[in-house]
C-alpha cells in the first residue's frame, strides 16, 4: 500500500495530482503549523505581464500558533471577487476555459469560513475532474502511532519558532531535526535544546542565504542542510548555483577540520545527483526525483543508489 501526504494548498500544482494518483490513500496533512507566505493560502497565475500572486487573506490574531485546519479566512476583504476577476481576465481565451469556468465562478461566490474547507473542496473537484479515484483523509482522523526502527527519522521543519515542537517531535521518534536559520529568534538556544534531547542538530539555509551566516554555529551543529530550491512546494528545478554553494561550504568545513556533514534538498534527481555528490554533499533529499511519471519508484531509487554507490567507490 502506498500512502502519501501533503499540506493543503491553494490552487494545487500538477505535481501534487501525480503524487496523489500513484497513491492508494492520501492524507491531508492539516494538523501542522500554518506558515505565512507559504502555498497554503496563495499561488501565482500567468498574465501577459508576468505572474501575479492570488492570496487568500487570513485572520491574523494568534495565527502563528494555529494549525492549518484552524486558520480562518478574512472575509472582510473582497479577495474572492478579485481572484475570479483575475482568473477570468487572464484565462478566458485558454482552451477548455468555458468548460470549467462555472466551477471557479461558483467557488468564488460561495462563503468560506476556513482555509482548509476551501482548499479541500477545490482539491476534491480537481481529482474528480481528472478521474483520480484515491481515498482522501484528514490527518486529524488518525491517531498515528508507531515505534522506532533502524531507519533515521529525519525531520525538516519549515516553521517559525521551531523549538516549540522539539519535545513533541522527539517523543514521536525524531532522531535528526533541521530548522531554518531564517526562522529562529535564538539559534544557539534552539541548538542547545536539540542537544539536550539527544537529537542530531541540523541548520537549514535557503538559496539566498550566505554560508557565512552559518559559520558561527559550526561547533554547535552536526549537519548543514543546503536548500537547492526555494522552500514551498515540490517539483521545482534544481538551482544550478547551489553546486558552488555546496563546494564552498565543503571547503570551509575542511579548513575548520569539522566533522559536520552536508545534506542537500531540492530538485535532486538521477541527472544531477553525481554533480551534487562531487560538490560535497554527504546526503540528499529526493521527492519528485523518485515520485514522477518518467519511471517507476523502484527504478528511480535503484538509479540514484547506483550513482551514490559509484561515487562512494571512487
Amino acid at each position: 500500500m502506498i500512502l502519501t501526504a501533503h499540506q493543503p494548498v491553494y490552487l494545487p500544482w500538477l505535481g501534487l495530482f501525480h503524487k496523489i494518483a500513484i497513491s492508494d490513500s492520501f492524507i491531508s496533512f492539516d494538523q501542522v503549523q500554518y506558515l505565512p507566505k507559504d502555498w497554503n493560502n496563495r499561488n501565482r497565475i500567468k498574465t501577459p505581464d508576468g505572474p501575479i500572486w492570488l492570496t487568500v487573506p487570513v485572520l491574523k490574531k494568534g495565527y502563528l500558533d494555529k494549525k492549518i485546519c484552524e486558520i480562518e479566512i478574512d472575509n472582510s476583504k473582497p479577495w474572492a471577487r478579485k481572484h475570479w476577476r483575475s482568473i477570468r481576465a487572464n484565462y478566458a481565451k485558454a482552451p477548455y476555459f468555458k468548460e470549467y469556468a462555472d466551477f471557479f465562478e461558483d467557488v468564488y461566490l460561495k462563503h468560506w469560513t476556513t482555509l482548509e474547507e476551501l482548499n479541500t473542496y477545490m482539491l476534491r473537484w480537481f481529482l474528480d475532474t481528472l478521474k483520480i479515484d484515491v481515498l482522501i483523509k484528514s490527518a486529524g482522523e488518525y491517531d498515528f502511532r508507531g515505534s522506532k526502527s533502524n531507519l533515521v527519522l529525519d525531520v525538516h521543519m519549515m516553521v517559525v519558532n521551531p523549538s516549540r515542537y522539539f519535545r513533541e517531535l522527539s517523543d514521536c521518534g525524531a532522531q535528526s531535526i533541521s530548522f531554518h536559520i531564517e526562522t529562529s529568534d535564538d539559534i544557539l538556544n534552539d541548538l542547545n535544546h536539540l542537544s539536550d534531547l539527544g537529537i542530531i542538530r541540523s541548520l537549514a539555509i535557503n538559496p539566498e542565504t550566505s554560508i557565512d551566516k552559518i559559520i558561527p554555529y559550526i561547533n554547535h551543529i552536526d549537519q548543514i542542510l543546503i536548500m537547492s530550491v526555494n522552500p514551498g512546494y515540490g517539483g521545482q528545478s534544481f538551482i544550478p548555483d547551489s553546486l558552488n554553494k555546496i563546494s564552498a561550504m565543503k571547503e570551509k568545513l575542511n579548513e575548520l577540520n569539522s566533522s559536520v556533514t552536508i545534506q542537500v534538498d531540492g530538485g535532486i534527481n538521477s541527472t544531477n545527483l553525481e554533480q551534487v555528490i562531487c560538490a560535497g554533499a554527504d546526503s540528499v533529499v529526493a521527492g519528485s526525483g523518485i515520485f514522477n511519471a518518467n519511471k517507476s519508484i523502484t527504478e528511480n531509487i535503484t538509479s540514484m543508489l547506483y550513482i551514490s554507490e559509484k561515487q562512494d567507490s571512487i
